[in-house]
C-alpha cells in the first residue's frame, strides 16, 4: 500500500510555488483581460486598447486564451501536491513545470504577435501609439513563469541528486590497478 508523502518529507517550498504560481496566473489573467495594452492618442482624444477591442488579435486572444489554461493547470498541478493528494509526486512536478512553460512561451508569443500587428496596421488620425502599461506587466509575467517553472524543476532535482563520489573513487582505483 503507498503511502503519502508528507510535506516536510519532499517538498517544504510547495507552498511558495504555490503562492509564486497563483501571483503568476492573477498577474496572466490582470494581463490579459484590462484595456491597457496600448495608448491611442489623436489630436483630439486618447484612448485605451486591449486585445479584445480588436478583430485582428484573434491569434492573440487565442494564443492568451491557452495561456490562461496552462497557468491554471499547473497551478492545480501545485496544489495537488500541496494538499498531498498524489503518490506520485514526480509527474506532478514535470507537468506544474512543464505548464509553466508552456504559459510563458504562449504568452511572449502572443505578444510578440500583437507588437507586429501594431506596428504593420496602418490606424488613421492616429498622432502617437504607445504600449501601455498592461503590456508590460505581461512581460514580467512571462518572466515570472519561467522563474516558477526553473524553480520547480532545480528544486526537485535538486533534491534527487546524491553525491557519487565514492563510486567515481572506486571506478578510479579499479581503473588504475588494471592499468598496472
Amino acid at each position: 500500500m503507498k503511502k503519502k508523502h508528507s510535506l516536510s518529507q519532499k517538498d517544504e517550498l510547495v507552498p511558495f510555488k504555490m503562492a509564486l504560481n497563483t501571483l503568476c496566473l492573477v498577474l496572466l489573467l490582470l494581463t490579459v483581460f484590462l484595456p491597457y495594452w496600448l495608448k491611442i492618442q489623436n489630436s483630439q482624444e486618447h484612448f485605451h486598447m486591449g486585445i479584445w477591442k480588436s478583430f485582428l488579435l484573434k491569434a492573440v486572444q487565442a494564443l492568451m486564451g491557452s495561456a490562461i489554461l496552462t497557468g491554471i493547470l499547473a497551478l492545480v498541478n501545485i496544489f495537488l501536491l500541496l494538499i498531498s493528494a498524489v503518490n506520485d509526486r514526480t509527474f506532478f512536478f514535470l507537468s506544474s513545470a512543464l505548464c509553466s512553460f508552456v504559459t510563458a512561451l504562449l504568452g511572449l508569443f502572443g505578444q510578440s504577435i500583437f507588437m507586429v500587428i501594431t506596428n504593420t496596421s496602418t490606424l488613421a488620425n492616429i498622432d502617437f501609439l504607445y504600449f501601455d502599461w498592461a503590456f508590460y506587466l505581461g512581460w514580467c509575467t512571462y518572466v515570472l513563469y519561467l522563474l516558477n517553472g526553473s524553480l520547480i524543476l532545480v528544486r526537485k532535482h535538486s533534491t534527487r541528486v546524491k553525491p557519487a563520489r565514492q563510486s567515481t573513487d572506486k571506478s578510479m582505483q579499479e581503473c588504475k590497478s588494471m592499468s598496472t
